[in-house]
């Protein structure tokens, strides 16, 4: 959600940036005594002048314009995920950490694990969902019970405030493992 947001305001402010750089050559033009040289406005002010507010055109643009706006109020009004995480801590102090944060510090948690090859962790508003690749030769429900336990621990040791449920997705590679150094 917050990326479309980024993208709506980049095409506002270019939108804005492209008008604002079209009204200063049109003032300085006017300034100089020169007529128009990007916009031909005597057309744009007589076709105004000429319209009426009850027409086609007019109503068609306007109920856009509306429509626009209240996507854009839905937008911000829809509720979305926090972007940190509140951490258990002395009275009077407080820490946070960021989803991004915890699910790096997860991943790089589970990947120690012997029989973990890949890692990919996702917070969501309840759940820890975890992706794993178990090497050759690993029990899929033993390799679960423990990427489960080793996250369930480190999520525990951080002493987040939000009880998230951890849910593991586990493949078993068919290949043996490469040798890892620590």
């Amino acid at each position: 959600m917050r990326r479309l947001d980024r993208l709506i305001a980049l095409v506002l402010g270019l939108g804005l940036a492209a008008g604002s750089i079209l009204v200063g050559i049109e003032t300085m033009a006017w300034a100089l005594g020169d007529g128009p040289v990007v916009v031909a406005r005597h057309r744009w002010d007589a076709a105004l002048r000429a319209g009426q507010w009850t027409s086609s055109d007019v109503v068609i643009t306007s109920g856009l314009l509306a429509g626009v706006g209240l996507v854009l109020v839905a937008l911000q009004v829809v509720r979305r995920l926090p972007v940190r995480l509140a951490l258990r801590s002395r009275p009077g102090q407080r820490a946070w950490v960021s989803r991004q944060g915890l699910a790096r510090r997860l991943s790089a948690d589970v990947a120690r694990l012997d029989m973990v090859t890949r890692t990919k962790v996702r917070i969501g508003r309840r759940k820890v969902r975890t992706q794993v690749a178990l090497s050759a030769g690993t029990e899929r429900s033993a390799g679960i019970d423990a990427v489960r336990r080793s996250a369930s621990d480190a999520l525990g040791h951080l002493g987040v405030v939000r009880d998230l449920t951890v849910k593991v997705k586990a493949s078993v590679n068919d290949v043996a493992p490469v040798e890892r150094s620590r």
